[in-house]
């Protein structure tokens, strides 16, 4: 998962397959007007997180993908941190095996971190200072940078997922 602060990206990759990221932005809704792109979901929680119930329907997500791909009945693992009853649960009930990275230990799982998270915040980094060099949003009345639109975002981590650097 990547975090920048107004909004988190989810990604999975199970038996080698890159499903689709998944945007949480902070909000309701998306704002009229935007339209995000083909290739990643977006979703709105109302401070941005990744909570328990944001979990459980990623989970449920998950499983929809493996029953369309007629794997539902095959065990998966899922690597995370999340250690609330309700998920479990949620992980068990989709057969998934759940695998849970205590405090700390983010090191003895560094291989996903230089393999998929770095090349991954590397290539969405370098979105958005391309986008900066060209002038992003502009700036507010106060002199502040406006913020990149949903839309532009969605793009951002469309490309940066579908890099071939990893």
């Amino acid at each position: 998962m990547y975090s920048s602060g107004s909004f988190l990206t989810c990604f999975a990759v199970i038996d080698g397959t890159k499903y689709l990221p998944i945007c949480i932005f902070k909000g309701k809704q998306l704002p009229r007007g935007e339209v995000i792109p083909k290739g990643v979901i977006c979703w709105f929680q109302d401070k941005g997180w990744m909570t328990s119930d944001s979990m459980k329907n990623y989970i449920d997500f998950l499983f929809k993908i493996r029953m369309s791909e007629n794997l539902s009945k095959e065990p998966a693992m899922m690597l995370y941190g999340h250690l609330k009853e309700n998920v479990k649960v949620k992980f068990k009930q989709h057969n998934f095996q759940l695998a849970i990275i205590s405090t700390g230990l983010t090191s003895v799982c560094q291989l996903l971190d230089v393999l998929i998270n770095k090349p991954f915040k590397d290539n969405l980094q370098k979105e958005w200072h391309e986008w900066m060099y060209k002038g992003g949003s502009g700036v507010t009345e106060g002199g502040n940078l406006k913020k990149a639109r949903i839309s532009k975002v969605c793009g951002w981590v469309k490309r940066s997922w579908g890099s071939n650097y990893f």
